[in-house]
């Protein structure tokens, strides 16, 4: 019998897709096509993401009616009773409290079952998250191995015997590019405080006099800034130059958009600038975190400092005025992409680890 491997994965809300679970999402998938480890998703309350999922045939299991961390873990353990599980793997902040809830709570099944924790980026920009890293970092004392997916976090667990830098790798899709009158710069991503999108509508005000007939800026998610962010854009009269347009499905996406701008605070290494980047689509970012592991400025996008409004706005006037360069840049990054960042890299990689652990 193959060894189960247990995903714990907790998504930020009940309703919003973020990095780490398509990075699940990718990872299993390859896992099933390798046969070697039988994945098993355990998530909490996002039926959506549970869909994604049962589309690829991954099995996976929602805890949607439990009220609590505690009703949770109690839940999981329930569930998985009669299934052999040879490593959790967890992912996030919560996925972290409850392999270690589990492991505290019911020690005859779970304290000696090997586990990783993937970091998929550490968010402290106020008191309770700081408060919430340290926990997180003291629940790494109870894993076999660590992995972050930004090189730059690798400092933080290297105290730690076992930790390793996989970045995220992409399945391979296909666009089907639309044809446009205008030039779309998209925005992809939690609207949230720690990503900016607030900026986004900064940097549109700076350009709408020069560009307002010839691009749009589209937003591509959900989060709790949304209904901040459309009142801004009504009341800057930015309404007709900035639509909202909720979650797409990636293929959707990268075939209606021409350039990504990416405007976090704090990353590590997003997910959607390799998707970006893979698609042929020149990217905009800030110099952040393991943005500079994927973008190579000048020969795939331009790098800007995060607070640099007017220099996010110059570097799309360069690209909305040379259709050679976006296309140059779009060539090198598809095959930077295709050479270091698929997801059959990282499962090799992250493969390597489960059999270390269980060796």
């Amino acid at each position: 019998m193959k060894p189960y491997v247990l995903h714990l994965l907790q998504p930020v809300s009940e309703s919003t897709i973020g990095g780490a679970d398509m990075h699940v999402l990718d990872l299993t998938q390859s896992e099933c096509y390798r046969r070697e480890y039988e994945p098993i998703i355990c998530l909490r309350k996002n039926i959506s993401i549970q869909a994604l999922f049962s589309s690829k045939e991954i099995y996976s299991i929602c805890g949607s009616k439990c009220n609590s961390i505690f009703s949770y873990v109690k839940w999981i353990n329930r569930e998985l009773s009669n299934k052999n599980i040879s490593i959790i793997h967890a992912h996030g902040y919560q996925a972290n409290y409850q392999m270690l809830l589990l492991k505290t709570l019911f020690p005859s099944k779970w304290k000696e079952v090997p586990t990783i924790i993937t970091c998929h980026g550490w968010i402290e920009t106020t008191p309770l998250l700081k408060a919430m890293t340290k926990l997180d970092l003291f629940c790494h004392k109870y894993a076999q191995a660590r992995i972050v997916c930004s090189k730059n976090n690798l400092a933080r667990i290297q105290a730690y015997e076992n930790s390793f830098y996989v970045p995220n790798g992409i399945v391979p899709f296909h666009i089907q590019p639309t044809n446009r009158s205008k030039i779309v710069v998209g925005y992809v991503g939690r609207l949230s405080k720690e990503k900016r999108p607030d900026k986004v509508l900064q940097v549109a005000k700076e350009l709408r006099q020069d560009y307002s007939d010839k691009i749009e800026f589209h937003f591509f998610g959900e989060g709790i800034m949304l209904p901040e962010l459309k009142k801004i854009a009504l009341s800057e009269s930015l309404q007709n130059f900035v639509l909202f347009d909720g979650q797409k499905k990636r293929e959707d996406i990268y075939s209606n958009i021409d350039i990504l701008l990416l405007t976090s605070d704090t990353e590590s290494t997003p997910r959607v600038v390799i998707e970006a980047l893979y698609s042929r689509i020149p990217v905009v970012a800030t110099n952040v975190g393991g943005v500079p592991d994927l973008v190579c400025h000048n020969k795939s996008g331009f790098l800007v400092s995060k607070e640099d409004i007017k220099g996010m706005a110059n570097a799309l006037r360069t690209l909305f005025e040379s259709p050679f360069l976006r296309q140059s840049f779009g060539e090198y990054g598809h095959d930077y992409v295709c050479n270091q960042l698929t997801s059959e890299q990282m499962a090799n990689k992250v493969t390597q680890i489960y059999k270390l652990i269980l060796s």
